[in-house]
């Protein structure tokens, strides 16, 4: 894992190599085993290595084939390289290295654009095509990896932050108000192109770019491809292949020379990772070299609050030879250390529950681990949320599934109280069930904004609203409601989100995260499954479950609820973090930012800290962007390194 870098001018003026270097000096923490760059004239690429595969020199970045026509800067794993690799020698290939990146390289040689379908695994990279005076840059399917680019018409800028472009670009640093009001309307930020900064792009996950001398294009290369055969498998079969793929995955993901480690919350999904590993283990395979005789599991606690998931994970350490590590997280420490969480972040974090994972990876890199894998992709792929069952409800209605719709109707009322009875006379009311009908055009076009800005909209300067207020460009792929939902949140809502924060936490202390739920083998057979292996009876990760049956503790095999990798933060906001809170909704930049209804933000929070404002309201996000607000925009956050 690491960082790259690049500096391309199309008017070929010659390309500042100190500049680069600055740009690669911000992101040590990346990479900080080598650094490397590649001068062609107008042309500069630059890399931090982390090293995994091959420690040795041989995996210096930027690497070049042989005759030095064509270099790359790289960051990510292959994880089936070693299959690509001897594909690759057939057709004549030699390597000088034992890297994927060698394999990356000669792939894009042999196919061009084309190998990018063959790679299994994360990725980001950049690829100088010498003959064809082209860069070439891509990333993964599922944006684990991520790039940020600047391109001006004359001058195009690559990192993998977004510190080093702003070190390099010649326009003043100035906040994007369209995706600061997306942020704090509708808590989100990954469903776009654009950034918190005005003219910094990233390349969105499943697409390449191409910039030569006549300017620049992406395309979009990964479409996931749907098995029609997968409908006809029994739930076994189904079980059967879903535990066959997950567990070839997380074996891929074990590939290193490095140590690994696995992240263990208690739920289902890390759960079903960490006792895959330990299987493994006790089959004696290959990986016990990285792993050790017992894996290392970290985890973060909150003893006493309702967000404590310690009985779930004592009963996974129960079941498998572990040895476990532990964080807790303090609301005293968080506006210290959050500070330089979000130096590291770039942009703002939606809660303090990114705090938590920070403080966990702070102590994997404490015991020496540098590998972690982790369990991110089921909620998303598999109905996780309680979100999700309102769109289950739907599809079953308009499908006319009335046995199965009534069941479920009958176990929310009974397992989770929601007004089953009020859901039905709504049905019930006209011939038309135009209310249900309007939920499935809600669900297939993206968010309802009055839904979703509950407490918060009130909490927003008027002309701010009017200015900002636009269709958010939620992708309408699929017909089926519930699946169309899924695919939102694994493709440009939650999951985008979720990596993007696993990234910079863990990049935050040269570490690399892997996260075998997103093999996508495993994602194209889950999104071809119908969706009684998804949800069904009042349970999510139907398969999930089935296929772990024989491998996870029954209690957590069993778990209804869903606790979340949360916080006890309203705790915090009103006791030992109250002062540093009020200071800033008190403060005079805060007043004078012109994004808040400042009033009403301090008569929410009061009545937040009262206790009578319950739910829709938290003060974090307005507290965390003006925070990202002074430490980006009003300061140059590339003058001082945290």
């Amino acid at each position: 894992m690491c960082g790259i870098a690049g500096i391309y001018n199309l008017d070929g003026a010659p390309a500042d190599i100190e500049l680069l270097r600055r740009m690669l000096s911000l992101m040590t923490h990346r990479g900080p085993d080598d650094q490397g760059e590649y001068i062609d004239d107008a042309l500069a690429l630059g890399h931090r290595r982390l090293s995994i595969i091959d420690l040795s020199y041989a995996g210096h970045q930027p690497m070049c084939n042989e005759d030095g026509s064509v270099w790359i800067t790289y960051n990510g794993e292959i994880y089936n390289y070693r299959e690509l690799r001897a594909n690759l020698e057939v057709h004549g290939y030699r390597f000088r290295s034992h890297t994927d990146t060698e394999v990356v390289l000669h792939a894009y040689e042999e196919y061009g654009p084309a190998c990018l379908n063959q790679f299994n695994g994360m990725w980001a990279l950049a690829i100088w095509d010498g003959k064809r005076r082209r860069l070439f840059c891509a990333r993964d399917r599922f944006g684990i990896k991520p790039f940020y680019y600047v391109f001006d018409g004359r001058q195009f800028l690559l990192a993998s932050e977004i510190k080093p472009l702003l070190a390099a670009m010649k326009l003043p640093r100035k906040p994007n108000e369209r995706i600061i009001f997306d942020f704090l309307a509708y808590s989100m930020m990954e469903h776009t192109t654009e950034t918190f900064f005005v003219g910094v792009n990233k390349l969105l996950q499943g697409h390449y770019l191409i910039i030569d001398e006549h300017g620049l294009c992406t395309q979009r290369y990964w479409f996931p491809q749907i098995d029609p055969t997968a409908s006809g498998l029994s739930d076994n079969e189904v079980a059967t292949h879903f535990y066959d793929l997950f567990v070839d995955s997380v074996k891929l993901r074990l590939q290193s020379e490095v140590p690994v480690g696995t992240c263990l919350s208690g739920g289902i999904d890390s759960s079903s990772v960490a006792c895959v590993i330990n299987n493994l283990l006790t089959e004696k395979s290959d990986c016990q070299t990285v792993i050790g005789p017992r894996q290392k599991t970290f985890s973060a606690r909150f003893p006493g609050s309702p967000y404590d998931e310690g009985r779930f994970m004592m009963e996974v350490l129960k079941h498998i030879n572990a040895d476990p590590h532990y964080v807790y997280p303090q609301g005293k420490d968080l506006f210290d250390d959050g500070i330089k969480m979000l130096w590291h972040q770039e942009e703002p974090v939606i809660s303090t529950s990114y705090y938590a994972q920070w403080c966990v990876m702070r102590k994997v890199k404490e015991m020496g681990v540098t590998v972690i894998l982790d369990g991110e992709g089921p909620d998303e792929l598999l109905g996780g949320y309680s979100v999700f069952w309102p769109s289950l409800w739907t599809e079953l209605f308009q499908r006319g599934n009335w046995t199965q719709f009534i069941r479920e109707l009958r176990i929310a009322k009974r397992e989770r109280g929601w007004p089953a009875r009020a859901i039905l006379l709504n049905l019930l009311r006209t011939k038309v069930p135009a209310r249900w009908i309007e939920m499935s055009r809600w669900v297939l076009r993206g968010f309802r904004k009055d839904t979703l800005a509950l407490n918060t909209i009130p909490c927003l300067n008027k002309d701010f609203v009017r200015a900002q207020d636009h269709d958010l460009g939620i992708p309408k792929r699929w017909q089926e409601i519930l699946t169309a939902h899924l695919y939102r949140y694994l493709s440009c809502d939650n999951l985008p989100l979720l990596l993007r924060n696993k990234d910079r936490a863990s990049m935050s202390f040269s570490l690399e995260a892997r996260v075998p739920f997103l093999d996508y083998r495993l994602v194209m057979f889950i999104l071809s499954l119908p969706i009684r292996h998804k949800m069904r009876n009042g349970l999510s990760k139907v398969v999930l479950r089935r296929a772990m049956v024989d491998t996870l503790p029954e209690v957590i095999l069993n778990r209804r609820d869903k606790i979340g990798f949360d916080t006890p933060e309203k705790e915090w906001f009103r006791t030992v973090a109250y002062e540093p809170v009020r200071e800033i909704l008190h403060s005079t930049s805060f007043s004078q930012r012109g994004y808040f209804d400042v009033p009403e933000v301090k008569h929410q929070f009061d009545l937040y800290m009262s206790g009578e404002l319950s739910s829709g309201f938290s003060p974090w996000k307005f507290v965390v962007l003006e925070l990202w607000l002074r430490m980006f925009i009003d300061n140059d956050p590339t003058k001082h390194i945290l």
